[in-house]
């Protein structure tokens, strides 16, 4: 069925749940594998071959653990989905931790089912297209491309096609290295000015007394040493695109005369009278809130309205981690070429370790990463050792110790939404809590305390 979502394989010896699982799962045109009796799992996997495994945690021949392992050992690229009920969650956390995509309990509601569904059908998705995705990349900036496959980075580029071939100012927000002046760069690409220059500014690289006649230039005599007049970057971008980083910095004195140039389309150069027309094409980018500095006075309320015009958010790298591995091999492949160095790709350690990490520096530091290992590596493959992310653990130079740091983090993140969760559903009800979770009242007291809710 090519049709379909997907292929799921159900594993309970409940024939009710069983069977109305299924029937749901059929109404989300996914193709539905049942099983009461798991004996035979192995020679089931090998001839059914699913996307997803849905398995109960609790079964009188063999429990969800065992069958989290044949699974494994089988494909660990397939999902599996632990179903426990309310006292069992302590060992479906542990099942998380021997490998387990995720866990409901019962009764859950159809959402749920539905979210945990689709990520893992979107991960299986990403590993079955790994060694043969041909990665979409915004057409043609040499080695610096930005990759366009999760959702996130989809709808970013569904917004900066609208946007590219108007002449509206856009403001692109995110955190440092998501990016930006690539996304400005795709803009530009793709609109009317494609052939015109683009012109980049960043804000953070000149002193106050210099940005001024960088952007505006200057006539002959406007200073000492001022012997022939100079072009600002302004009259550089003409009938193109001026690429303005970090706006954010730009100093309240500057904003004013920028606010003029957008508003206007005029502009005098540093020490002359005579005024210039401008048809340029504003596009500003930023990491900071430029709300937030509209409220202290530190940037002006009309030029943050005048370059809001259309916003575009680049989301951080820790929020598109399908994305993660894949830019990881394409700049793996980039820096082996230029280093004449014959490497094949990463361990599934090292893929995980990256895939854990927040990175705080988003692309930018994790080409940086790759560069490195690439450059320092012997072997075929890259090893967790071989990533400095492992400087984030303090002084630990074990690499092994880091990732188990990284996992129990992901299981502290899974019980504290589980708890909130349950004393928000009822209303703080210790008691009712404790029985809920198969625990005593000194346990939740604690985890409690543990997570500060």
């Amino acid at each position: 069925m090519n049709n379909t979502k997907g292929r799921v394989l159900i594993i309970d010896d409940e024939k009710d749940l069983l069977r109305n699982i299924s029937r749901i799962l059929k109404k989300w045109d996914y193709e539905v594998i049942q099983s009461e009796d798991p004996v035979n799992l192995l020679d089931l996997l090998k001839e059914e071959k699913p996307d997803i495994v849905i398995t109960d945690l609790r079964m009188p021949e063999i429990d969800g653990l065992e069958i989290l392992k044949i699974v494994i050992n089988w494909n660990n690229e397939v999902p599996v989905i632990i179903l426990t009920g309310f006292g069992s969650v302590s060992t479906a956390v542990d099942a998380m931790k021997e490998g387990a995509y995720d866990f409901l309990t019962k009764p859950f509601e159809l959402d749920s089912l539905s979210i945990v569904l689709n990520r893992a059908m979107e991960r299986r998705r990403l590993f079955q297209d790994r060694n043969n995705l041909e990665i979409q990349l915004l057409e043609n900036f040499g080695e610096k491309q930005l990759l366009v496959y999760s959702e996130e980075m989809q709808n970013v580029i569904k917004m900066a096609k609208k946007v590219a071939k108007t002449n509206s100012n856009v403001l692109i927000t995110g955190e440092s290295g998501t990016g930006k002046e690539l996304l400005a760069r795709y803009v530009h690409t793709l609109s009317l000015r494609y052939n015109k220059p683009f012109i980049p500014f960043d804000c953070t690289t000149l002193p106050e007394n210099l940005m001024e006649t960088e952007l505006f230039g200057y006539e002959k005599g406007a200073y000492t040493g001022a012997v022939n007049s100079k072009q600002g970057l302004i009259e550089l971008a003409e009938n193109g695109t001026l690429f303005i980083d970090e706006i954010g910095d730009l100093p309240f004195n500057l904003q004013a005369k920028l606010l003029r140039l957008i508003q206007e389309r005029q502009y005098r150069k540093v020490g002359g009278n005579k005024w210039f027309n401008a048809d340029v094409r504003f596009v500003a980018a930023t990491n900071q809130s430029l709300e937030e500095k509209v409220e202290t006075k530190e940037f002006r309320a009309d030029l943050f309205y005048r370059l809001n015009v259309v916003r575009i958010f680049l989301p951080p790298l820790r929020e598109r981690k399908e994305e993660i591995t894949l830019l990881a091999t394409k700049f793996l492949k980039t820096s082996a070429r230029e280093n004449n160095k014959k490497i094949i790709g990463f361990t599934d350690e090292a893929k995980q370790l990256m895939e854990l990490y927040n990175w705080p520096g988003n692309v930018r530091e994790l080409q940086n990463v790759v560069e490195r290992a690439a450059i320092l590596t012997e072997e075929e493959f890259i090893q967790p050792q071989d990533l400095s992310i492992r400087n984030q653990f303090g002084n630990k130079d074990n690499t092994q110790l880091g990732l188990k740091s990284l996992k129990n983090r992901e299981i502290e993140r899974i019980e504290k939404d589980y708890l909130e969760n349950l004393l928000k559903q009822n209303y703080g009800n210790i008691s009712l809590v404790a029985k809920i979770a198969g625990v005593d009242r000194r346990t939740i007291y604690r985890m409690i305390k543990k997570h500060e809710l």
